[in-house]
């Protein structure tokens, strides 16, 4: 019997290969930094990559921690740089996507301690993603927003082994900054999955498209829950099949999204 926690772990491994076109090398080194770390030691992971990108710099000085909504902070070419990160993970029971009061707080915090805050860089780094209110709100004030796709950015400079290298050589203990949740690759077969681990990862298929064709935050516009709780207990893997499981539940112009389904759902076999 797989416990739910490793199928969750499975599911969310699976939505970010959806998400990322089926580049599995992109989503698993996404998911490592995700799942193998933990909170505070992604904010020395961002840390170490920031180091690795600027080198040459001559005048700077870091703070692995600093108080507030500021995680990583230093002064360089006569500018102060702020960062907060948030280590949030997708799965069944979290959906963690920064919403404006996130976004707000590191804003106020920055112009609570720094009077020339309009000529600060401001960054504020998900693992996941950000509401529309989150990323107008961010826009208007001068605050960039990284999200998954940023860190799968990183990765390609800076990646989780890059990090275990590091901390190695500083004789960490790495009991110290490894999260039990790096137990992820315990295989999952698709026989192991319920109705509501298929329903869960239909959901962020649906997420996916909301964000690609519409507001983020109309999901219902697409599919309702109900459809694809009867998606995720027929399980279609072609147009046929899919069709039919339509036809008994409403009807709707909204037959664009048949295939991305349908991809998803045969990814899942893979």
């Amino acid at each position: 019997m797989v416990d739910m926690f490793k199928k969750s772990n499975y599911i969310e491994l699976k939505t970010l290969e959806y998400y990322f076109k089926w580049n599995t090398k992109k989503a698993r080194e996404v998911y490592k930094v995700r799942h193998c770390l933990k909170s505070d030691w992604f904010e020395l992971f961002i840390k170490y990559y920031f180091k690795k990108l600027w080198y040459e710099m001559n005048k700077w000085i870091w703070w692995l921690k600093a108080d507030g909504w500021i995680d990583l902070r230093w002064y360089w070419n006569y500018q102060n740089i702020y960062i907060q990160c948030k280590k949030y993970i997708k799965n069944n029971k979290f959906k963690w996507v920064i919403g404006i009061w996130d976004i707000r707080n590191f804003f106020w915090w920055i112009v609570s301690i720094d009077e020339n805050y309009k000529n600060t860089f401001n960054l504020f780094i998900n693992t996941w993603t950000y509401t529309s209110y989150a990323r107008n709100f961010a826009e208007n004030n001068g605050i960039e927003l990284w999200d998954y796709e940023d860190i799968a950015s990183i990765c390609e400079v800076y990646n989780y082994e890059d990090f275990l290298y590091d901390i190695k050589k500083k004789w960490y203990k790495l009991g110290k900054y490894l999260s039990y949740q790096q137990n992820w690759m315990f295989p999952i077969k698709q026989d192991d999955l319920t109705e509501e681990d298929i329903f869960i990862y239909l959901s962020n298929i649906r997420e996916k498209l909301a964000s690609v064709y519409h507001n983020w935050n109309n999901h219902g516009y697409i599919y309702k829950d109900t459809t694809l709780r009867i998606f995720a207990k027929n399980r279609p893997y072609n147009l046929k099949e899919l069709k039919k499981i339509w036809k008994i539940n409403e009807d709707s112009n909204t037959d664009i999204y048949w295939l991305e389904i349908l991809k998803g759902l045969e990814l899942l076999k893979n």
